[in-house]
């Protein structure tokens, strides 16, 4: 194996562990810990937080002032002061909008400089938010207002949120509780959970399985190319629509006044409460009772399972 693999093995590990090193030492550490702290005095803020190397938190409280604490690494070790040479941190402020961008001085994001910003961040909780990292997780909470997300490299977690939710991560799970409104989240390496959840959901994921608890509402659209699906829903105000080529779909929901099935599958296993339509071994379409939102489920690889609550 050439000496080049391993350096590049080398470089991909390193770069791993201070993603991981990163996203664990954001939640230990304590503002005088803080490379720099910025504070602004706005109610309503657009807040956008932009680093290539480290985690982004977001807080949101009963404030009228946005403080963001920015936390600086190097080989994992933090720094409190001093040039940080490879990356300029530029904060702007414009009226309400506010940004915080951490800036690569080189062609791209060098990991052999061992360098990683992240934030935690204080903001009054009607606030706009964008986040984007190449190199760590993003955690938002407490926000009643729209959320833009991405990250290349690491996972995604939101909660208590009130408003749209829209995040994408490359290479990590996502985990969704306590959202008001819709959710949009994609990811390409991980499972994805969503829970208590009031409003639509549209989740996909390349590599993983999707699990959605006690959530109220929809519709509801689910897909995942790796994994299984379990769909449990306390009411159901829209249509479901579950797709996995790799897994089973377990769906359990109320039985409300009834529902419009098309389910597919190796096997297709349903609660009988006055069907009428078509049922064979793999396949079920027609309707429950007096028809209803539209429950349509397919796996090419594992079993549709549909069982309804009292």
């Amino acid at each position: 194996m050439s000496s080049r693999f391993h350096r590049l093995t080398h470089t991909i590990l390193t770069a791993c562990i201070l993603v991981a090193i990163g996203f664990s030492n954001l939640h230990a550490q304590q503002a005088r810990d803080a490379y720099q702290v910025e504070v602004f005095d706005v109610a309503n803020p657009q807040l956008l937080l932009e680093t290539s190397g480290g985690a982004i938190e977001v807080i949101g409280s009963d404030r009228s002032t946005v403080e963001v604490q920015i936390f600086a690494r190097k080989g994992g070790k933090l720094i409190k002061e001093g040039d940080l040479e490879d990356v300029t941190i530029v904060v702007k402020q414009q009226g309400a909008s506010i940004s915080v961008v951490a800036e690569s001085n080189s062609n791209g994001w060098n990991w052999r400089n061992n360098t990683s910003i992240s934030y935690r961040v204080y903001t009054p909780t009607t606030t706009k938010l964008e986040m984007k990292t190449s190199g760590g997780s993003l955690d938002a909470s407490g926000i009643k207002g729209t959320i833009l997300g991405r990250t290349s490299g690491g996972s995604v977690e939101l909660k208590d949120i009130d408003g749209t939710a829209e995040v994408r991560t490359s290479g990590g799970s996502m985990t969704f509780s306590r959202i008001n409104g819709q959710l949009l989240a994609r990811t390409s390496g991980g499972s994805i959970q969503v829970r208590d959840t009031k409003g639509s959901i549209e989740v996909r994921s390349s590599g993983g399985s999707i699990t959605i608890f006690e959530s109220y509402g929809g519709p509801v659209i689910a897909r995942t190319s790796g994994g299984s699906i379990t769909c449990e829903l306390t009411r159901v105000k829209g249509d479901i629509d579950l797709d996995t080529s790799g897994g089973n779909i377990t769906i359990d929901i109320p039985l409300q006044k009834g529902y419009e099935l098309d389910l597919k599958g190796s096997r297709v296993d349903v609660d009988m409460v006055q069907f009428t339509g078509r049922s064979e071994r793999n396949k079920m379409e027609g309707v429950i009772m007096s028809g209803g939102p539209l429950v349509r489920a397919s796996t090419s690889g594992g079993t549709v399972r549909l069982r309804f609550d009292d």
